[in-house]
């Protein structure tokens, strides 16, 4: 079994805190567009310690940020709604994370 080490790690570098409860149960459970708009979400959010603010980001933007198509993106965000992973708030299509009051915006 191969030993893993991060090369990420440098002092000088920021970081963003990821809950465990992300990487301990519900990564398995995850698909990958989920999962990276969680961590976009999280970067947004906790990243700039900010984990109460309200986020809003453009479909265009999580293409941009996780790599992903638009109809990839709104399944993963429909199946983090049915997961509670995230809502919808508002009367514009808002999606909202539970734990990190960000939001969403659907264009």
């Amino acid at each position: 079994m191969p030993r893993l080490k991060t090369t990420l790690f440098k002092a000088h570098l920021a970081w963003t805190k990821i809950p465990n409860v992300l990487l301990d149960k519900l990564l398995p459970t995850l698909k990958d567009t989920e999962l990276r708009i969680l961590l976009v979400v999280l970067r947004k959010t906790v990243g700039w310690n900010r984990p109460d603010a309200p986020v809003i980001l453009s479909y265009q933007r999580l293409k941009a940020t996780t790599g992903r198509e638009s109809e990839a993106i709104s399944k993963a965000l429909a199946s983090l709604s049915s997961k509670g992973l995230i809502h919808m708030q508002g009367s514009r299509s808002f999606r909202k994370t539970k734990q990190h009051g960000s939001e969403i915006e659907e264009q």
